[in-house]
């Protein structure tokens, strides 16, 4: 915080289609983090999530997670109704990303609900215009959003986190910054496969 940015460390995302039951059509999701060696003399974190949902409503049919961060320590798991409306902090990020720029473009806040660690949350995201950024995968046009958090054991306060996503049809998240306890964390796509924007 007080020394300028540190290289803290690496985050995935992916996405696969499968079949349950050999009759319902899914897609597995998988968002995994770690910090690189040299931060783990700060706080050594790990995040993994994988989630199944079902591949027309993109309703979550089964949600694990697994957290640590330092000392603390978050394991849950959770299954549902193909039928139930529930989307876990994973697949709510694909749920929004589905909905059509024509009608991304008439919102200025876009609500949504997740189910996190045996609770759902209401919540929703303000959005704050547009913005042509310059990456690594050159220039990208974008939308810059700003979600509510949850304050509390991580984040410093509700609002403050900005994410910038693809101005088209995909919706892929391209930049991210977030408030902490501790300082300040920022992410940025570095590569990306099978993906069009």
């Amino acid at each position: 915080k007080k020394r300028g940015s540190l290289f803290a460390a690496n985050a995935t995302l992916s996405i696969e289609e499968s079949m349950l039951n050999d009759s319902t059509s899914i897609y597995l999701l998988k968002a995994s983090g770690k910090t690189r060696r040299l931060f783990n003399l700060i706080m050594n974190v790990e995040h993994s999530y994988y989630s199944s949902i079902e591949r027309k409503s993109l309703n979550t049919l089964k949600s694990d997670m697994k957290i640590r961060e330092g000392k603390y320590k978050l394991e849950h798991n959770a299954e549902f109704h193909i039928n139930d409306s529930i989307n876990d902090i994973l697949s709510v990020l694909y749920k929004l990303r589905s909905i059509p720029n024509t009608n991304i473009e008439k919102l200025d806040t876009l609500f949504f609900s997740y189910y996190y660690s045996g609770k759902i949350y209401k919540s929703h995201a303000i959005k704050n215009g547009t913005e042509e950024l310059t990456t690594k995968l050159g220039k990208i046009q974008t939308v810059q959003w700003s979600p509510l958090l949850e304050k509390g054991r991580i984040f410093k306060q509700e609002w403050g986190a900005k994410i910038w996503v693809t101005n088209d049809q995909m919706h892929v998240p391209i930049k991210l910054e977030i408030p902490i306890l501790v300082g300040s964390i920022y992410v940025n796509l570095v590569s990306c496969e099978n993906t069009i924007f």
